[in-house]
């Protein structure tokens, strides 16, 4: 069977260049059922090229510099043929710098070597007279950080992903690696714990004797009493999903509901905007999207999967189109679309203004229809807002429903401002709802409205 291996991590390249040694940043492989033993090392050039070496073979450099001062991706695989010989590929930051041959190893048997990694961070200095010492070391001047070791070659799919997913997002998903996906779930208080967006064919299990194939990625699998330190996604394949956790204690009377997003991407399905003004995603795409636009007044764009898009600050456009999106609009006035499918619109703390100057948040298309039921997820930005089923509770204290001519006007005092009536002065956030009179032309009572969107699931608060 052919053998690979691969190693990513971050690089400062900086400072590196030794007018007496050359360092490394990757370590040594030794082959086992071989002898003598051969040294697999990545170096830098003098002129700052990342290159891969085996043995007394010629190394293999990138196309580009990487000590420039600057933090690198660095991704070297290797994967060994039938008849020994070996490709090796180079990818800087994500995308693929340049690959080559290396020859078969004429001292191990039938020429198929077999990698065991010993160090990475230095040259090994093994001689044939002196064998396996400290003696000629060559260590690696810079920085490493986050380094990871495969037992398989990744491929650029993969490379990317890991990139993308370290670039800043390490909190909101996981890169799509080849690997089974480990999720990390801490459940202290919930009486339910509930997972959705697992994709048709992916499996959710626990290595305990719990295990889930999804059939749709609208599924809702319960993970209740499981394992949650073992808790891991596979028959994932090349694709993506967008993962809700979904947590729920019944306190008394009180019912407590929260979740948290965990997007697992590839190599295509995580676009991140800049500081500036972007324009990502597209109509057009078919797996689960992650888009997030940063700073910015960003235009955002889901495909047909169940996308999670987030505006981040500025005033932004986003457009979920089809699929079960969740859309978070993030600081900022922003204009929402759901499209297609069932859509949450979330707002998270901070999201909202400042008193007497509230941020405005526009919903284009809020439905209530079968199949097409949007939701206003308000748990994080209503922290005092409490209720008993579909009863109102105190809501009505954060939430003050009003029309103008077809629209309804959502006005919002996350501290509760309005438990005398409603006030302008401590309003911070205005939803608009376009095309949608809740309030039947003013004959609605807030109460009223709140219980009709708790009774038809359209109000999700903590």
């Amino acid at each position: 069977m052919p053998a690979s291996a691969s190693v990513t991590g971050t690089v400062n390249a900086t400072n590196l260049v030794d007018t007496m040694v050359v360092p490394t940043i990757n370590g040594v492989v030794a082959l086992t059922n071989a002898t003598p033993t051969v040294n697999v090392a990545a170096n830098l050039t003098n002129p700052g090229q990342i290159g891969f070496g085996l043995g007394n073979l010629p190394t293999l450099y990138s196309t580009q510099a990487v000590n420039d001062g600057a933090w690198h991706d660095l991704t070297i695989t290797r994967t060994v043929n039938a008849n020994g010989t070996s490709v090796v590929s180079i990818y800087i930051d994500g995308s693929l710098s340049t690959s080559g041959s290396f020859a078969a190893d004429s001292g191990a048997p039938t020429g198929i070597p077999s990698n065991k990694l010993v160090g990475f961070g230095f040259t090994n200095g093994w001689s044939s007279s002196n064998g396996d010492t400290t003696t000629g070391d060559v260590y690696y001047k810079g920085a490493l950080d986050d380094a990871h070791i495969y037992n398989h070659a990744l491929t650029a799919d993969q490379a990317k992903a890991i990139y993308t997913v370290e670039n800043g997002y390490q909190t909101q998903a996981v890169a799509n690696d080849g690997d089974a996906i480990k999720l990390t779930v801490t459940d202290t208080h919930a009486t339910a714990l509930h997972v959705i967006g697992v994709e048709a064919g992916m499996t959710i299990s626990d290595g305990a004797g719990h295990s889930v194939t999804a059939t749709s990625n609208s599924q809702v699998i319960d993970v209740t009493g499981w394992t949650l330190g073992g808790l891991q996604l596979t028959n994932v394949g090349t694709g993506s999903a967008n993962l809700e956790f979904d947590a729920i204690n019944v306190n008394g009377s009180q019912t407590e509901d929260t979740s948290s997003y965990l997007s697992v991407v590839n190599g295509t399905s995580l676009l991140g905007g800049t500081s500036g003004n972007d324009t990502l995603g597209s109509a057009s795409a078919t797996q689960a999207m992650f888009v997030s636009g940063g700073a910015g007044d960003d235009a955002l764009a889901g495909g047909a999967g169940n996308d999670r898009l987030l505006g981040g600050t500025g005033n932004d456009t986003i457009s979920g189109n089809a699929g079960n999106d969740l859309i978070v609009g993030g600081q900022g006035n922003d204009t929402m679309t759901g499209g297609a499918g069932n859509d949450v619109f979330r707002w998270e703390f901070g999201d909202q203004g400042t008193a007497g100057t509230p941020s405005v948040d526009t919903i284009n298309d809020f439905s209530s229809s079968a199949n097409n039921k949007d939701v206003l997820d308000m748990r994080d930005l209503l922290g005092g807002a409490n209720h008993a089923g579909n009863a109102p509770g105190n809501i009505a204290s954060f939430l003050h429903f009003d029309h103008s001519g077809a629209d309804t006007i959502i006005h919002v005092s996350t501290t509760g401002g309005f438990a005398g009536g409603y006030s302008s002065a401590v309003e911070n956030e205005t939803i608009v709802l376009k095309g949608v009179d809740l309030t039947a032309n003013g004959t609605q009572t807030d109460a009223q409205i709140i219980t009709q969107l708790l009774t038809n699931g359209q109000l999700h608060l903590g």
